[in-house]
């Protein structure tokens, strides 16, 4: 793992600048703007646009694909991979596998070759965004991608044999009970799965086409990026025992980047205060545990592509139980259960509908939500 060193010191600007402006300058290398308005008006807002820019300008364009995304022109690579590696163009979780990695609580993984082994340690996790190209489907995992991501990590100085990877591990789901059955059993083993893991590998496709002098500019990048954007990633960092941070050149410890911009904070709090608050959300504190409070703070404007996951990708962090008869409000009725006494904090909090059976005056989601927690944070 390669070490990230401090150069020019970013300025301050007070009073704050326009949203506008920081949009402009993030939108110019690709940050997408929900992630650009976000940061302009929190992260960023008290930077100045030449320090800003600064730190963009060592984003690698044109970002026309995500770097782990597969393209139309790797369809000759593709060929040729598969024909001279005499393997079959996908690659699929054997069933059996599957269904042991259910009932036996392990994750299973994957190397370089296509082998599989059921492990409990000796292996990393990936977190990712699936929109960045990472997918899978009923045909099965690409090959050819399979290699580019293990390349993609040597190239950011981590070899690791076995990988678990979600959407080879986990069943995209038929419909079939038992499908679905199945799906639900890896999800409830989620918790073991990634505080078991060497390290959760955090994939976002703005840092991966970085390269970043200071841990300054990994915590800007994270926090304009994709990956912190999404319900599900929020999870997979909170259990991971260790978190990496992956950019074109090298990984990074998120516990260093937090002790960075603790320092940092400690005498310049108007540019790294918001900042480091934002990263230290990501980080996992067991003597503390997760509430539903942080999971308010930390997911306002998280999001998801299927419904029920606004709360069920919460039950592993939660260390709750999925139960695949369940719809949203079920789900919520289980959190709210399992912490009444933080449950009464959320009372003022606005910007969704009220759960339509007890607790009636509790929101329905924890994300998306305006207000005040009573009792702070704590």
């Amino acid at each position: 793992m390669s070490a990230v060193t401090e150069s020019s010191a970013p300025v301050a600007s007070s009073p704050p600048q326009p949203r506008s402006a920081i949009c402009e300058v993030l939108l110019r290398y690709g940050v997408d703007f929900p992630s650009a308005n976000a940061a302009a008006a929190n992260e960023l807002q008290y930077w100045s646009l030449p320090s800003i820019d600064s730190i963009f300008r060592q984003v690698e364009l044109p970002a026309e694909y995500p770097p782990l995304a597969l393209r139309p022109s790797d369809d000759r690579d593709i060929s040729l991979f598969t024909l001279f590696s005499f393997q079959p163009r996908n690659l699929r979780a054997p069933t059996h596998l599957v269904r042991r990695s259910a009932t036996e609580r392990n994750a299973l993984c994957v190397n370089a070759a296509g082998q599989w082994s059921l492990r409990s340690s000796g292996y990393i996790a990936l977190s990712h965004v699936w929109k960045e190209g990472i997918r899978g489907g009923p045909e099965g995992f690409n090959r050819f991608q399979l290699s580019r991501i293990i390349e993609t990590l040597k190239k950011a100085g981590l070899e690791m044999e076995w990988l678990w990877i979600d959407v080879l591990a986990i069943p995209s789901g038929s419909g079939s009970a038992d499908d679905d059955e199945l799906k639900v059993t890896i999800i409830n083993n989620l918790a073991d799965i990634y505080k078991q893991a060497d390290a959760v590998l955090i994939l976002d496709a703005l840092l991966l086409r970085m390269s970043p002098r200071t841990l300054t500019d990994v915590a800007v990048g994270l926090v304009c990026g994709n990956w912190i954007t999404r319900i599900w990633t929020y999870q997979e960092v909170k259990l991971a025992s260790r978190a990496l941070i992956v950019t074109s050149s090298r990984t990074v410890e998120l516990a260093a980047v937090v002790s960075e911009l603790e320092l940092l904070a400690s005498s310049q709090p108007l540019l790294f205060e918001q900042l480091l608050k934002s990263i230290c959300r990501l980080m996992r504190y067991d003597a503390l545990g997760v509430s539903i409070k942080d999971i308010a703070m930390s997911c306002g404007e998280r999001e998801t592509g299927n419904e029920i996951d606004y709360v069920r990708a919460f039950f592993p962090v939660l260390g709750l139980k999925w139960n695949v008869r369940w719809g949203p409000e079920d789900g919520m009725k289980a959190i709210y259960s399992s912490r009444w006494m933080q449950a009464g904090s959320m009372v003022l909090l606005h910007g969704r509908k009220r759960m339509t059976s007890a607790p009636a005056w509790a929101p329905f989601r924890l994300t998306g939500l305006e207000g005040n927690i009573i009792g702070g944070m704590a």
